[in-house]
């Protein structure tokens, strides 16, 4: 299965990523979002106001997001070229952070 890390995990990353849950296109294994605060991050994921509150909620533990059956690193770099995305395994990344330097920057 092709794995994913998500840069930028706002509306759009967030989106990205429980729409795939139900799906499984592919592993989401990485996500990187400038907040520092991984609690703020996994509850704007567990609880939506647009898409409704997930039923398998996310928990956190050191720098990583999971429930039952996904296990993500999370990091937190200004630059999407300061990411170890080789360090998890990932494919390929999709770029939801709306920066242009990032998308120019990607290796």
């Amino acid at each position: 299965m092709l794995r994913v890390g998500i840069n930028g995990f706002g509306r759009i990353g967030r989106t990205i990523f429980r729409s795939n849950l139900n799906r499984d296109y592919f592993k989401v294994v990485a996500v990187n979002d400038t907040n520092p605060d991984l609690g703020n991050i996994v509850y704007q994921l567990n609880y939506d106001t647009l898409y409704d509150s997930l039923n398998e909620k996310f928990t956190f533990e050191n720098d990583y997001m999971h429930n039952d059956h996904n296990h993500v690193k999370v990091f937190h770099e200004k630059n999407i070229d300061e990411v170890d995305w080789k360090s998890c395994g990932v494919d390929i990344v999709i770029d939801a952070s709306g920066i242009l330097e990032n998308v120019l920057k990607a290796k």
